[in-house]
């Protein structure tokens, strides 16, 4: 919190970006009621704000809304949120209340959990003042689709909605273009990186052929090839109310990119189109790329590893992202090796990676290492074992936790009808294999008809645990140390 709040209400305009304690809040509301200036807008964004502070604002809201009917703009981004009526349980908040009241509302990367999207949006169908809502950033699933498909079926006032950077792939949007049918409002809709595919995308589209209102539709970032946006655009003939589409970052090649842009020339009333930056298409990936790749096996030549498919090496996540699909889209493709970053958790790359290897009917062979797989992404390394095709998985030296490994080993069990070698090795430098995993292991695998090798050196596994492995788990070959 500044010393003097004076330094960060200029022009009516709040702006603060330090940890703001429940009696910080307190303060910075008395300041406002003070002040003679009218506030017109409050950034609190990266404050450390939790259920507690956000509470004390609500409240503000909630008592004083003559006052606060010159504040537009609210922004509470980065903060822990888990409720927007913060603490407030037992309070009666609707959606004429609070910090619904204001016009524009930016909550990305702050709330933590579906439970909180849900009842925000379900407070949202009948609010009357929010006109535009950034909810980006906030691992919104199916779940939260259907709270949002809800609410837009409903609400007759918000303009500008922004779901960018979230989780809802192909089913969350399908439920979501439902509602679009019907709403009379929404100008302006955000869904870029969402793993959105083809299937996504002509979903979409049926609801543009309907829908009266949307001007702009945002899908960069997506998985979606020239089909999905192709039929985005005809869609948009059928109303002509869509004058802007944003699909940089999707799935195109040259002639993809050619072809459209000469069809949004001849065919459509579409005003702008960006698709300025194209994916290149996997031949392409050989002359233009090769001297960036790096191969992480001594001997092998560089443009020899990529015709292969063998492996890939490189610290730059967009162009390991960029690989990526040049390669699951080949319908030979067979093996897929990836040395995965930390620094690519940023773009979610192995939820990305997971996504593309679902549409590929041909994997079987899947390397992910050095990626520290935590609990939540090992039930992405479960969408690729769904598939039933792999017959080896590698997921050695990733510092995978015990409880990380027990899920992946679960869907193992449940899902794989054709899994016959399994490397967990080298996973032991921060989590040991507790014996009670090693159990877990041995019970779930014991039945696993298909595999028939095992793979757990160096997992800090003791005499008692490897014994257990040896006697509960009969394969071809095992390796323990």
């Amino acid at each position: 919190m500044p010393e003097t709040l004076s330094s960060v209400f200029k022009d009516g305009n709040i702006r603060i970006q330090e940890e703001m304690r429940p009696y910080d809040m307190v303060a910075l509301i008395n300041y406002i009621l003070k002040s003679k200036t009218p506030c017109k807008s409050l950034t609190l964004s990266d404050c450390k704000i939790t259920n507690e502070g956000l509470s004390i604002l609500q409240g503000f809201f909630y008592d004083y809304k003559e006052i606060i009917s010159s504040i537009e703009y609210v922004c509470l981004s980065k903060n822990y949120i888990t409720s927007l009526w913060g603490t407030q349980s037992d309070q009666s908040m609707s959606s004429d209340n609070g910090l619904l009241l204001v016009p524009h509302l930016n909550l990305s990367e702050t709330l933590s959990n579906d439970n909180g999207m849900m009842e925000l949006f379900i407070n949202l169908q009948y609010n009357k003042t929010l006109l535009q809502l950034d909810v980006s950033q906030n691992d919104i699933s199916f779940i939260g689709a259907m709270a949002i498909s809800k609410c837009l079926k409903n609400n007759e006032t918000l303009q500008k909605l922004d779901i960018s950077h979230n989780k809802l792939f192909d089913d969350g949007i399908k439920t979501i273009s439902n509602s679009l049918r019907t709403n009379g409002a929404l100008k302006m809709l955000n869904i870029s990186d969402n793993n959105i595919t083809n299937t996504g995308a002509t979903q979409i589209a049926e609801a543009i052929k309907v829908n009266t209102t949307l001007s702009h539709i945002n899908i960069s970032r997506n998985l979606i090839g020239k089909e999905g946006i192709t039929n985005i655009l005809v869609a948009s003939t059928e109303t002509k109310t869509l004058h802007t589409l944003d699909c940089i970052h999707n799935i195109l090649s040259r002639s993809d990119y050619l072809d459209i842009t000469d069809y949004v020339r001849k065919e459509t009333t579409i005003k702008k189109i960006n698709i300025s930056w194209y994916w290149i298409t996997c031949d392409e990936v050989f002359h233009e790329l090769i001297n960036t790749v790096i191969c992480y096996e001594d001997g092998h030549d560089k443009e020899s590893c990529i015709r292969d498919r063998h492996c890939i090496k490189s610290n730059d996540p967009e162009l390991v992202h960029k690989i990526i699909y040049c390669c699951v889209r080949d319908p030979s493709l067979e093996q897929l090796h990836l040395i995965m970053r930390k620094q690519f958790k940023d773009i979610k790359l192995l939820d990305i990676t997971a996504e593309a290897i679902r549409l590929n009917k041909t994997l079987t062979k899947l390397h992910i290492n050095k990626y520290d797989i935590d609990s939540d992404e090992a039930l992405t390394i479960g969408k690729c074992i769904e598939l039933n095709i792999l017959k080896e998985l590698n997921i050695s030296n990733n510092n995978i936790t015990n409880k990380a490994m027990r899920k992946i080993v679960q869907d193992i069990a449940h899902y794989s009808t054709s899994l016959q070698i399994l490397n967990i090795s080298s996973n032991n430098k921060v989590h040991p294999l507790s014996v009670s995993v090693i159990k877990f292991i041995g019970v779930f695998l014991k039945n696993t008809k298909a595999l028939q090798e095992l793979i757990m050196a160096c997992t800090g596994m003791s005499d008692e645990g490897a014994r257990i492995i040896a006697k509960e788990f009969k394969v071809t070959h095992h390796y323990l140390c």
